[in-house]
């Protein structure tokens, strides 16, 4: 399913009337974003944005790969001039294969490693077992939940690629790895996939890449693949017609 995602991603990219020069992939160590820098890099020039680049130097050891460490997620990750704006400056193609769990797990902890059950259960007693506040706690304390990530994390991609581009290096194309049931959220069996707000947040992150393209002229497109395993391809990725 991972490689089934990428291959949908892309082929969106190389069949665009023109290569750009510059692609950058954020959230290149995860199971999609590793294979899209990775095919990406047989026509473009990929920048593969991660938090710990050692987790994917060797596979990502390719000339035209650079292999660039900025956060999505924190007050000042959209800043001008920082990390993430850094990273993006000059890419006309922005490829954001960001994501966290639906449900609290090690990966809502900063480091990625760190059990969250605890905290979790502590805000859902404070929160007087109402399951959103506590995850809005969560949120507060800046863990990777899919508000932080999703929605506000793309949000911050969104503005450091703005500020860093220029009129020699414009905004082109935006493409956001969604998920499948954004739309379909209030209902059976999605409304349980969204029960810590995984689809509200993506719906809000989607709806921050619309509005962007709008406004600042780029081309956007949003996959929305099913459950991600990361196993082999599987034959379910195909091309939509224009």
């Amino acid at each position: 399913e991972a490689r089934s995602a990428m291959l949908a991603i892309a082929c969106l990219l190389l069949g665009a009337p023109a290569v750009q020069p510059i692609a950058a992939v954020v959230g290149a160590s995860g199971n999609v974003g590793k294979l899209v820098a990775l095919r990406l890099s047989d026509t473009h020039r990929v920048r593969a944005i991660v938090r710990d680049a050692s987790r994917v130097a060797s596979f990502l050891d390719r000339p035209n790969i650079e292999l660039i460490e900025a956060e999505v997620t924190g007050s000042d990750a959209g800043a001008p001039g920082g990390a993430l704006e850094r990273a993006l400056r000059g890419a006309g193609t922005v490829v954001a294969c960001t994501g966290t769990t639906a449900f609290p797990t090690t990966a809502w902890s900063t480091s990625g490693e760190t059990e969250v059950t605890p905290a979790f259960l502590s805000a859902l007693l404070a929160a007087k077992f109402d399951v959103r506040a506590a995850i809005a706690a969560l949120d507060a304390q800046g863990l990777n939940t899919p508000e932080n990530v999703d929605n506000l994390g793309i949000r911050a991609v969104l503005c450091a690629w703005e500020a860093g581009a220029s009129p020699a290096s414009p905004r082109r194309r935006f493409v956001l790895m969604s998920s499948i049931g954004v739309t379909k959220r209030t209902g059976f069996p999605f409304s349980v996939l969204n029960a810590c707000g995984v689809l509200d947040a993506k719906a809000a992150g989607e709806q921050a890449v619309m509005e962007g393209g709008r406004s600042g002229g780029y081309e956007y497109t949003i996959v929305r693949p099913g459950q991600l395993f990361g196993g082999p391809a599987t034959p379910s990725a195909r091309r939509l017609p224009k």
